[in-house]
This record gives structure tokens, sequence and C-alpha cells, in this order.
């Protein structure tokens, strides 16, 4: 069975009060010495990120990684999650909740991967620009051990932001109306063509506010400028697949 609303952008605001947000922005910093530094400007995660910790070979290059064992991410997810989840319960729990209702289906947090977690961006000046963002699509699934699943179709995923804490400026996604199957195949200058034929739309963050989509599409953080040395970028990320009658969250 396979759930046709995830191949649809969808924005739902005061999903966090602001309360909710200041609070979980809190615990975030105070876990500090759980944050994994992923740049020499300023971003971190809290928790296991598959695209970083266990990257194919374009990612690797870009965030200039030696290469690196697909099994520390398991390691890791298997420390982090028990921080996570004994700090976030109540997250998950809430965000499980709002996921079901607008996907039709069953959400859970599938083992033995890395819980949904953090993107903790610190002001950097090099933030402000595009090209410090690369446009990409969500393909991390791929490295993944799915063995335990049944039947996965790759077509049906998401990807979500949950904004916990964004700069003065504001944050947002910029999304393109390409898919990753309609490229695939193309010669590279062909794909670049059609990508800049191609409209997009950038949906802005809201605080307490969750964006959803379908991570096979063309997307890019949005820049921005931060105006101060307190100006924090938090969010919560995380990927589902639909398989064996449920919406299987990981990052």
């Amino acid at each position: 069975m396979e759930n046709m609303k995830a191949n649809y952008t969808f924005q739902i605001s005061g999903v966090l009060k602001q309360e909710e947000c200041l609070e979980t922005a809190t615990k975030v910093n105070e876990l500090r010495d759980y944050w994994i530094q992923r740049d020499q400007f300023g971003l971190y995660t809290l928790g296991a990120a598959a695209y970083l910790d266990a990257p194919d070979q374009k990612t690797m290059k870009y965030f200039g990684q030696p290469e690196i064992d697909p099994i520390q991410y398991y390691e890791k997810a298997k420390k982090l999650n028990q921080i996570l989840t004994e700090n976030f319960g109540w997250l998950y729990h809430k965000l499980s909740i709002v996921l079901s209702e607008q996907l039709e289906s069953n959400v859970r947090l599938y083992p033995n991967v890395g819980c949904p977690g953090f993107h903790i961006f610190l002001p950097s000046p090099e933030y402000a620009f595009s090209t410090s963002h690369i446009p990409h699509f969500d393909r991390q699934f791929t490295n993944l051990n799915w063995n335990e699943a049944r039947e996965i179709d790759f077509k049906s995923s998401i990807s979500f932001t949950l904004a916990i804490q964004l700069p003065r400026s504001g944050g947002g996604l910029r999304i393109w109306s390409v898919d990753y199957y309609q490229i695939i195949d193309l010669p590279k200058e062909e794909a670049k063509e059609l990508v800049r034929s191609k409209k997009s739309k950038t949906c802005l963050y809201q605080l307490g506010g969750l964006i959803c989509h379908n991570g096979n599409h063309l997307h890019q953080i949005m820049p921005w400028q931060a105006q101060s040395n307190d100006d924090q970028r938090i969010t919560m990320q995380g990927h589902g697949l639909f398989f064996d009658g449920f919406w299987n969250l990981y990052w």
C-alpha cells in the first residue's frame, strides 16, 4: 500500500507552542557535549545522520570527509538514540501524531537506525551564501540496511523539518519541481538544463511549524544572515519510508 499524500509538500503551523520551542532549544543546548561538529563554520548535529555518518562518495567529497565505514552510523545511533528518546520522547510522540493524521497512516520510529535529530547552525557569515547550501535529493536511505523490511517503495518517501529556533532573518526551504527519477538517466548537461527550466518555490519556516516534502524532489536550504552572536538556527530533521504498514521515521 502506497500513501500518495507523501508525494506532495505540506506545511503545518503550530505543531509546537512557543514555550515548547524554547524548552526544546534549551535542552538541545544543555546536551552540547553530545553535539557532533559537521563543518568548519558552525554546523553541528545532535543525533546520527545517515547522510553524514553513512554517506555516499559525493557527500564525502562535498564535506571533505575521508572514507567512512557505515557501521559507525549504527554505533552512533545506538548511543545517541538513548539520549534523544530520554530527553525528547514527548516531542517524538507529538510528531508521530501530527504526521499520522496528515499522512493517514501509522507512524513509528524505525529501530536500529538513527532517530530524527537536530541540525544546529551557530552564527557564521558563511551561511548567508547560497553556495554554502548545495541543492540535493535525499538519497541517504540507499546506504542503510533495510533487510528486515518485506517490501519498500523508495519513491514513497518523506523528509521533514520542524523549526525549533530560527535566525532573526528567518529561514526556509527552496524546492524545485524536479524529481530524482526524471534526471537520473540524463546526461549531466541535459539534467542541468532541465533544472534551469523548472520553477522553484521557497517554503518559509514558521517557529514551531513543520514542513514535509518528498525528498526525491530537488531542494536546498535557504541562506540567512546571522545578526548577532546568539542567532542560532535549530531544526529537528528526519525522513520516512513507507513499508510494513507504517511510515518508518529515521535520520
